[in-house]
């Protein structure tokens, strides 16, 4: 939980520092943002772990589909780089591109999941009888 509170502080610091040397060259505020960013998005990955093994765990248990599970993780770092890098986009002036990354990442979530509809459907075709 100390972890949280760093980044927040982390994340306040960085706020302060961006909108300061912002006023005297944006391009040092935006590489302030993004150095927090990073910085955040490193601490969050100490928090993610422990979930990746509880479902490495799980899917050992219940002889899970590593690659279905390997799918879900990809669409969740996927939605999070995403959601990061839009943010970062707000802040730097350009909404315009971070909607477009958000459009690109909606689709490679969707593109990610064609083999889970695929299996899906296939057992719903073997759960119905169907040839």
């Amino acid at each position: 939980m100390g972890g949280f509170w760093q980044g927040a502080a982390l994340a306040l610091i960085g706020a302060v520092l961006s909108m300061v040397l912002g006023k005297r060259s944006e391009h040092m505020g935006i590489m302030v943002t993004m150095a927090v960013v990073c910085m955040i998005a490193i601490m969050a990955l100490n928090y993610i772990k422990p979930a990746i093994e509880l479902i490495a765990r799980l899917q050992a248990m219940g002889n899970l589909d590593q690659d279905m599970l390997s799918t879900l993780l990809k669409a969740v770092g996927i939605a999070m780089v995403t959601e990061l890098a839009t943010m970062v986009c707000a802040d730097a002036g350009m909404t315009s591109a971070g909607k477009a990354l958000q459009m690109l990442g909606a689709a490679v979530v969707l593109w990610l999941s064609i083999p889970l509809v695929e299996r899906m459907l296939d057992l719903l075709q073997d759960v119905l009888g169907g040839s």
